[in-house]
């Protein structure tokens, strides 16, 4: 019986994992997003070839 309720929570959390990698794709790739728009402005306010250099590094 508990053998029989574990599996079933097992498969259960299986298929929230394959249903929901892509939202925590998204969700771990957000940050990075922003991290770069951080860095835009901040070079922006800086320095106007600082933030060409930026814009090659985001781009490679």
């Amino acid at each position: 019986m508990i053998v029989k309720v574990s599996f079933e929570l097992s498969f259960l959390y299986n298929t929230l994992i394959i249903l929901y990698s892509p939202f925590i794709l998204l969700y771990r790739m957000m940050p990075i997003v922003f991290n770069y728009q951080l860095t835009y402005f901040y070079f922006l306010k800086q320095d106007n070839n600082l933030f060409c250099e930026a814009k090659i590094y985001s781009k490679y």
